[in-house]
């Protein structure tokens, strides 16, 4: 394990991240802990904050020794760390530099300090090569993975010392990412840095495993590399405690195994922790301890959930429970502002996504990101599949490359799993990402991280219907299904594809790892009924309807991400994927994600089409949807078909509702109306309405289509507020309707144009009736505040 240890020192990869240039921010925090708390740092100081800073343009630094301590660095200009390069920018601020540039700064060790020195980059795009005092310390290729320099030799405590890193952020087609992809190389140093102070005998790679048996106790297995790097034997004893830090870091377990390493010697140490009675890390409790590992000359310790992963025949079990995964995929990217410094604004994401969608998993693409996100992803009970950049690499070269492999592939893919694998959030790990039919590398991946972690789940992830042999390869099948975008120009396409997979796959479980489309905020130049790609309108049709067909259709679906929170720009393009624009405002398809991953149990639309001609039907069925496996009944069903405010038709479903634990969807009925030949042309809206036993509403859900000609709608963005914040429960009337409207992102629903009285309410406030203006194609924003 020693060997892998050290293979950090000098080995990583990419990243993709929006940088802006430096003179634009704030100096950036040095006060800033060192994230890996579980690699062994008796001390550490962060080496934030200004460096000196020159482009290479020419690539001429080697030559000229700019790493030299000699070097006259005064003629440099000043950038902060972290942040990406200062250069020339091309549409909107994004920097375009596509070269060298350097960084140098004097590091000062603390004199208190008697380990050994460690520097540690948490990202830096793509090559860095590092000298300290005019000596070579390494280099690294990439730049999302954390990486490492040992300074034995080149540095000691209390001694201050030159510190300089080359950075080139050129892509071709042997780096990985490859540059015919739209990743971002902004390059320079983007994620903090650290220096940190080692005892000479340390544990490394601490890996902990957890077994949570059906009948009987859950029990936590460890291993790591015991490491003496002293002149001198070291005889100890390793005490390994689990500690709670809810009751005061109280010992909750413990065990002890004796240490004895000659000079120079690394081997494996194991222990093992009997666990009666602790709670189990899952997303609705989220309980972390701390594992802490003493051995006399050092110590550290660092969070860990009991829990346990698993697939039994077509179901994904947590702790032997059944588990619907469901979320929003996201990239590291915050419109043109350094993600180092936007640290606050991830966290308040993250947090939004958890608290008020309800996402209960996130999609990391494609990219190991800053190591907090998985700190905030363990504290909030979110699991994370996480990767490395091959992306659509299926020309071969790079991917069938033994020298690619063993300085890139296999560095990258170690550094991910090591570095993350305690992380309770971690449920799978992505070795691609729509490359196709490269199975050697496939293999060669796969069989690498099971090695290094067999507790979760690995699986390239796959487009449309490539690689159905492959699927096998990996734990579960992973799937981008963009049907209606990139896959096929009809949405319903989708119902063919998961057949197709249904048959394929037999009783593997299925994720679909991407379902999304593009859209431009403000663009409503297309209806329901038509295939106005970039509208609002048609992102949220193609959204709506995957969210609602691929949990329901197949039993073997055990989770959906959409693709993706926000647009973003790569290689210089707008990539409007995002059900938020750049600015974090919603969009239309914002509503319909926040309302189909809403509530244990939820009554789901699935339309045959949303374009009617006039003397057909629009037919549609409404499906239960039980993610949580509950013992549902009896509950009742209502619908209502409505043209802007008029009433066209309404029903029930007529039998009282029963679900059992066994049923995690059921077909109620199907709705069907017939178009006069004379219908009104336009857009057409169906509503439904799920009440419990009471009659309390506990569900709305709505489907549109148009009649004839397809119409362009408008949009109502409507906030419903207290003393100027949104309120919890809100609801708006329409025509009888109760519709939901939500803190976040309010209520966002397609209207047609013409006059409308509303009705706001919300518990414990006065209720108010407004009177509305929806204009064809434009967007009218109502805020409502509420008096007790």
């Amino acid at each position: 394990m020693l060997a892998a240890y050290r293979t950090f020192a000098s080995l990583c990869l990419f990243t993709f991240i929006l940088l802006a240039a430096p003179g634009a921010q704030p100096a950036p925090s040095t006060d800033v802990a060192f994230p890996l708390s579980d690699v062994c740092a008796r001390s550490s100081i962060c080496l934030n904050g200004e460096w000196d800073f020159a482009k290479d343009e020419g690539d001429n630094g080697v030559k000229q020794r700019w790493y030299m301590p000699s070097h006259n660095y005064s003629r440099w200009e000043k950038a902060p760390v972290p942040m990406g390069y200062n250069g020339s920018t091309g549409p909107d601020g994004v920097p375009e530099y596509r070269g060298v540039a350097w960084y140098h700064r004097k590091v000062q060790a603390p004199a208190d300090w008697t380990g050994d020195l460690t520097l540690w980059f948490m990202g830096s795009y793509y090559a860095t090569d590092v000298w300290v005092n005019g000596q070579y310390a390494g280099l690294h290729k990439g730049g999302d993975t954390y990486f490492s320099f040992e300074l034995e030799g080149l540095a000691k405590p209390g001694q201050e010392f030159d510190l300089t890193a080359r950075i080139d952020n050129r892509l071709n087609y042997s780096t990985v990412p490859s540059q015919h992809m739209h990743w971002q190389p902004w390059g320079g140093i983007y994620r903090d840095v650290f220096l940190i102070e080692q005892p000479e005998t340390l544990l490394a790679d601490p890996f902990v495993m957890f077994s949570v048996p059906v009948n009987g106790q859950p029990t936590m297995k460890g291993t790591a590399a015991a490491c003496n790097w002293s002149r001198e034997k070291f005889e100890g004893t390793l005490t390994a405690q689990l500690l709670d830090p809810d009751a005061g870091n109280q010992v909750v377990q413990e065990t002890q195994v004796a240490l004895s390493l000659k000079p120079d010697e690394d081997r494996d140490v194991e222990f093992e922790l009997s666990l009666p009675g602790v709670k189990l890390w899952s997303p609705e409790c989220p309980k972390l301890y701390k594992l802490k590992l003493d051995w006399g000359a050092g110590s550290m310790e660092f969070p860990v959930g009991v829990r346990e992963l698993r697939i039994e025949g077509t179901q994904v079990l947590l702790n032997n429970r059944r588990i619907w995964m469901q979320g929003i995929a996201h990239h590291e990217f915050f419109n043109g502002k350094p993600p180092a410094w936007q640290k606050d604004a991830w966290h308040d994401r993250l947090i939004l996504m958890r608290k008020e969608y309800h996402c209960n998993m996130i999609r990391l693409g494609h990219y190991v990101n800053d190591p907090d996100v998985y700190r905030w992803a363990d504290e909030l009970g979110m699991l994370v599949f996480t990767e490395i950049p091959v992306w659509q690499m299926h020309n071969g070269g790079a991917l069938q490359s033994k020298n690619i492999w063993e300085g890139v592939l296999k560095p990258e893919l170690t550094e991910m799993v090591v570095r993350l694998r305690n992380h309770p959030c971690i449920f799978g790990w992505g070795v691609s990402n729509e490359t196709h039919n490269m199975t050697a590398y496939f293999r060669q991946s796969i069989e690498l991280i099971r090695e290094l972690d067999s507790t979760r789940f690995v699986q390239p992830v796959f487009d449309a219907m490539t690689d159905l042999n492959h699927s096998r390869m990996g734990d579960l099948d992973a799937r981008n299904l963009h049907y209606g975008w990139y896959h096929s120009d009809n949405i319903y396409e989708l119902r063919n594809a998961m057949q197709t997979l249904e048959s394929a796959l037999g009783d593997m479980p299925l994720y679909v790892a991407e379902l999304g489309a593009m859209s431009e905020l403000g663009n409503l130049n297309g209806g329901y009924g038509d295939f106005s790609k970039f509208s609002e309108t048609y992102h949220d049709k193609l959204v709506r309807f995957g969210m609602q067909y691929c949990p329901t259709m197949s039993n073997l679906t055990c989770g959906i991400t959409v693709w993706c929170w926000a647009d973003l720009i790569m290689g210089g393009s707008y990539i409007r994927h995002g059900i938020m624009d750049m600015d974090e405002k919603p969009k239309l398809c914002a509503y319909a994600v926040r309302n189909l991953l809403e509530g244990d149990v939820r009554l789901y639309i699935s339309e045959i089409s949303a374009s009617v001609i006039p003397g057909w039907s629009w037919r549609a069925n409404l499906v239960m949807f039980n993610p949580e496996l509950q013992q549902i009944g009896p509950l009742k069903a209502r619908y209502w078909l409505l043209k802007g405010s008029k009433v066209l038709m309404e029903g029930a479903v007529d039998e009282d509702i029963y679900l059992s634990q066994a049923e995690r969807s059921k077909v109620l009925t199907r709705v069907e109306w017939n178009a006069p030949d004379d219908a009104e042309p336009g857009m057409y809206a169906f509503w439904a309405e799920l009440y419990d036993q009471d009659g309390k509403r506990i569900y709305t859900n709505s489907s549109y289509f148009d009649v004839g000609k397809p119409s362009r709608p408008g949009i109502l963005q409507a906030r419903v507020l207290c003393h100027g914040e949104p309120v919890e429960g809100a609801t708006m009337q329409l025509s009888g309707v109760e519709i939901p409207v939500y803190r976040h992102p309010g209520l966002l629903i397609p209207l047609e144009e013409g006059e409308y009285r509303l009705i706001f309410s919300a518990p414990g406030l006065q209720n108010q009736e407004r009177a509305v203006k929806i204009s064809r194609g434009g967007r009218t924003e109502l805020d409502v505040e509420l008096a007790p």
